[in-house]
C-alpha cells in the first residue's frame, strides 16, 4: 500500500505544471532492492568518472540552506553521482533526538524539492549495517566527519568509516535548525502578536486567555500610540502650515528668529514663490 502511495507522490507534481521538463526527486523503488551482496565501487574508481552512489541521511527539519549546501557537496563528490538522501521518520527522530517542527511527510517532501538530490528514500535509520548498503546499493555515504552518537548510540558513521565508504562534508557555520528555532523562541511575543493579527487565534498558537489578553492590550496600545503620533504630526504641520500663511498676507518682513523656529517645529518644503527678505 505504501509503495502505491509514494508512486503517486512521484506523480504528484504533473498537474500543477504547465510543461512536464523536471520535476522534484522520487521516492527509493523497493524494486531496486539489491537481492544479493553489491559490488561496490571504489573510491578510486569513483573518481576516474565510474557512476556511484552516495548516501546523505539526517533529519532535514526546517530545510534551509546548511542542509542544501551539505547535499551539494555530497552530490559533487564524485563527478558522476547518484544522490540518496535518507530522512528518519518522526517516530524515530522524536524518540531519539527529540520533538520536530515538521512532520515527516514535510521533511521527505522539501528534500525532494532540492535540486542536488536524485533519490529520497523515507523511514531512514538511525545506524547502519553492510545489509543496509548492499540492499540499497551505496557505494558511499557522505557527512561532516564530527562523531554522531546521539541517543546513546556509538558513532552512527563507525561502519562506514571502518569500510572506507565514508566521504566527510563541512558543516556551514551560523546556521542550524536549532538556531532558527532558537530566533523563533527568542521574538515568541513577536511572532505571537504577528499571527493573532493576522487572524489565528490563541487556541491554533498554544497561547493562554491572560498571555492573549495581555499581548492583545499591548497591540492595542501600541495602536494608539502610533495613531496619537499621526494626528499630532497632522496637526502640528496644519498649524505652522496656517501662522505661514497668516505672516505671508499680514506680515510684510517675518523675523528671522520666527521663521527658523517655525522650521524647527515643521520643515517648510520647497517653496513655492518669491523668497521673502528677512530682518
Amino acid at each position: 500500500m505504501e509503495g502505491k502511495c509514494r508512486e503517486a507522490q512521484n506523480n504528484d507534481w504533473k498537474p500543477v505544471v504547465k510543461n512536464e521538463v523536471i520535476g522534484p526527486a522520487e521516492f527509493f523503488d523497493p524494486k531496486d532492492c539489491c537481492k544479493t551482496s553489491y559490488n561496490r565501487v571504489t573510491k578510486e574508481e569513483a573518481l576516474a568518472g565510474a557512476p556511484c552512489r552516495v548516501y546523505a541521511d539526517g533529519v532535514y527539519d526546517v530545510f534551509h540552506a546548511g542542509h542544501a549546501r551539505q547535499l551539494m557537496q555530497a552530490k559533487n563528490y564524485f563527478p558522476n553521482v547518484t544522490l540518496i538522501v535518507g530522512v528518519s521518520n518522526d517516530g524515530l527522530v522524536h524518540n531519539l533526538k527529540g520533538q520536530t517542527v515538521c512532520t515527516d511527510e514535510e521533511r521527505y517532501e522539501a528534500i525532494r524539492h532540492c535540486r542536488y538530490v536524485d533519490i529520497v528514500l523515507p523511514d531512514a535509520p538511525w545506524t547502519y549495517s553492510k545489509e543496509f548498503f548492499d540492499k540499497h546499493k551505496i557505494d558511499f555515504i557522505a557527512h561532516d566527519e564530527a562523531p554522531y552518537t546521539l541517543g546513546g548510540h556509538e558513532d552512527s558513521y563507525a561502519l562506514p568509516k571502518s569500510l572506507n565508504m565514508f566521504c566527510p562534508t563541512e558543516r556551514t557555520e551560523g546556521i542550524s535548525t536549532s538556531d532558527m528555532i532558537t530566533r523563533v523562541v527568542k521574538n515568541y511575543d513577536g511572532y505571537i502578536r504577528r499571527n493573532l493579527s493576522r487572524g489565528y487565534n490563541r487556541k491554533e498558537l498554544n497561547v493562554g486567555p491572560v498571555h492573549s489578553a495581555r499581548l492583545k492590550t499591548e497591540n492595542v496600545i501600541k495602536e494608539a500610540i502610533e495613531q496619537t503620533k499621526e494626528i499630532y504630526t497632522s496637526f502640528k504641520e496644519t498649524q505652522v502650515n496656517r501662522i505661514r500663511n497668516f505672516l505671508e498676507i499680514y506680515v510684510p518682513h517675518v523675523p528671522g528668529f520666527v521663521t527658523k523656529g517655525l522650521d524647527a517645529i515643521s520643515p517648510q518644503g520647497s517653496p513655492t514663490g518669491s523668497p521673502r527678505r528677512l530682518l
